[in-house]
């Protein structure tokens, strides 16, 4: 089971297919587009899944009554499945011990269903970043954290340079989502206040070692995973802009599973400054394992 105690939300599932019906409501997304979908993801009415309809159909129809959207066909799909036992056979056998506790829970959940659902809430529209740069932009940041005051890199800069620009998809509809940068960048181990010139091919820093699939090229680029202006750090300086500066070996900008969440070549904002000095250290100075092992 994908639950970690009795509670409906106490559910990975659970707490996706809410998430989603939430999330594609504040996108726009018309209701009966997210449930088909949903289903889709979850192969509902495709197999003989009992217990992964029930959670199904008891969580849209929960979380539609919090919004006093749940209309006649929801709710009747949830009741049927409360009637029906709700997934209490599944918890009777991986444990038997708390499905009399699962089983009350969809009983309270039948009571809340059947009772007047609220007014009609008022749901926001999501709000998108678009970045607001262009391709060539320099920016230098100062160093201020403790992986810079380790490696005595305090009040010395990080430039980067945009290098393009990702639609990174959220949500069903992969054309909706953050317009994020993509970087290189470089340090200075100066303290003097960076100039556009400073932005050149001399030691941009990598983000993976070279291997057959990137054809034993490097990876410069990186995503800056981007949600809203207020992740940005307020101490950039806008230096300027100039030509993209691109490395003899470098692979691309545009690489397999970029939208990936923790894949080598994604950041966010309040880890870059960390994760720069980690992949300078590690990958252009050599000292991470993976150039040490023996073959």
């Amino acid at each position: 089971m994908g639950a970690w105690g009795i509670g409906l939300y106490q559910d990975d599932m659970a707490l996706d297919i809410r998430d989603t019906v939430k999330d594609e409501l504040r996108f726009g997304t018309p209701l009966n587009e997210i449930i088909t979908q949903l289903k889709l993801n979850y192969d509902i009415d495709k197999y003989d899944n009992n217990d992964e309809e029930s959670v199904f159909w008891c969580v849209i129809a929960d979380t539609l009554w919090n919004l006093g959207l749940l209309d006649n066909e929801v709710k009747s799909k949830a009741l049927y499945w409360i009637d029906l036992g709700g997934d209490i056979q599944r918890w009777k056998f991986e444990t038997p011990g708390l499905a009399y506790k699962r089983n009350l829970v969809f009983l309270k959940l039948k009571q809340k269903l059947i009772s007047t659902q609220p007014p009609k809430k008022r749901i926001s529209k999501k709000r998108l970043y678009v970045c607001p740069w262009n391709k060539g932009d320099v920016f230098a940041m100062r160093l201020n954290g403790e992986l810079a005051k380790e490696k005595n890199l305090i009040d010395t800069y990080l430039l980067f340079q945009v290098a393009d620009k990702y639609l990174h998809p959220i949500g069903l509809d992969k054309k909706i989502g953050h317009l994020c940068p993509i970087v290189r960048t470089k340090l200075t181990f100066s303290k003097k206040i960076p100039q556009l010139g400073d932005f050149n091919n001399n030691e941009i820093i990598k983000n993976d070692f070279p291997c057959k699939t990137t054809n034993w090229k490097n990876i410069y680029a990186i995503l800056i995973y981007t949600t809203s202006t207020r992740t940005i750090p307020k101490n950039l300086m806008f230096l300027g802009n100039k030509s993209v500066v691109t490395p003899n070996d470098d692979y691309g900008i545009f690489y397999d599973q970029i939208n990936i969440i923790n894949n080598i070549y994604f950041t966010l904002w309040k880890r870059f400054e960390d994760d720069m000095i980690e992949n300078y250290y590690g990958h252009n100075l050599k000292q991470f394992s993976i150039y040490h092992e023996e073959n």
